[in-house]
């Protein structure tokens, strides 16, 4: 991957799982966290981000408003939810290449970020 991720999710256990599957499973040469979209969305204004891991429900500005702002800059963006009815459709319209469930694997993650990139998503 040889990028910056950026892993944004509320609730810390969470983003912790998603930061070391990232480093675990990828060859990420950043992994950038944040706590809620409004964080996202500076961070996505003041970095050079290769990829956005993002929750859809959170607290400020919610991933929808991410997966949005990081689309206009050209960004893939993997979309997570525990409410995949709710929020899945939600997040591919918004510009998502991918929507996971929570929880999910590392090894879930990898293969999807992996397809991705083969096929420039």
């Amino acid at each position: 991957m040889a990028a910056k991720l950026l892993v944004v999710d509320d609730k810390p256990i969470v983003k912790r799982m998603l930061v070391a599957a990232a480093l675990v499973h990828l060859e990420a040469e950043q992994v950038i966290e944040a706590e809620n979209g409004r964080q996202a969305l500076d961070i996505l204004e003041g970095q050079d981000i290769g990829l956005v891991i993002t929750d859809i429900e959170m607290p400020k500005i919610s991933g929808l408003e991410v997966i949005k702002a990081a689309k206009e800059k050209g960004i893939a963006v993997i979309a997570l939810s525990g409410k995949p009815l709710k929020y899945a459709e939600e997040a591919v319209r918004a510009g998502a290449n991918a929507f996971l469930e929570k929880p999910l694997t590392g090894e879930v993650l990898t293969a999807v970020i992996g397809i991705i990139e083969k096929f420039n998503c």
